[in-house]
């Protein structure tokens, strides 16, 4: 037993005191609350694969910039194999 000055913490009091608080215009205003956090989140979610793109398809452009700058200026090196094997 709790002693009068105690609030019981059983499943039952708590969901009968917020059943008792939940009026209209509180559930109303969670709701909004809810839907901009969903929406914040969803913006969050939405950015964030967005810059994952991005950066996955900035990295193919650099590794070609990369391949056609090496086969542009292969010329001006020696290749190799012909310094494989020499002291």
């Amino acid at each position: 037993m709790s002693n009068s000055g105690e609030r019981s913490t059983a499943p039952e009091t708590i969901i009968e005191e917020f059943e008792y608080k939940a009026t209209p215009a509180f559930a109303e205003n969670c709701d909004k609350t809810f839907s901009r956090f969903k929406f914040s989140a969803f913006a969050e979610v939405g950015a964030k694969g967005l810059q994952n793109e991005n950066h996955a398809k900035r990295i193919v452009l650099m590794r070609k910039e990369f391949l056609h700058f090496i086969k542009e200026t292969e010329w001006q090196y020696e290749p190799v194999e012909k310094r494989v094997g020499q002291p």
